[in-house]
């Protein structure tokens, strides 16, 4: 259900898809990686950081959360500096 939400652009509905999933199982990272996805989608970069973690905590050395886990810290990087500088 999730993926067809993130498909129809429907980032709220996905999200509360994603977290009825983890809550009936913790462990499926697959359900944390695309939890992220769709936070980063709603600019909660911090959230979808935390979300990669928990992830990588089940599966350490997946490479595509290693992945974007990089991707999403470089865009919250990205934001810090750019609320300091304006």
């Amino acid at each position: 259900m999730g993926r067809y939400l993130e498909g129809q652009r429907r980032w709220h509905q996905a999200e509360q898809a994603y977290r009825r999933a983890l809550a009936l199982r913790p462990t499926h990272v697959e359900a944390h990686n695309r939890l992220a996805l769709v936070l980063a989608e709603q600019g909660q970069l911090l959230p979808a950081i935390e979300a990669l973690r928990q992830a990588l905590a089940l599966e350490p050395q997946a490479a595509d959360l290693l992945n974007n886990l990089g991707y999403l810290q470089l865009r919250a990087s990205a934001c810090r500096r750019a609320s300091m500088a304006g």
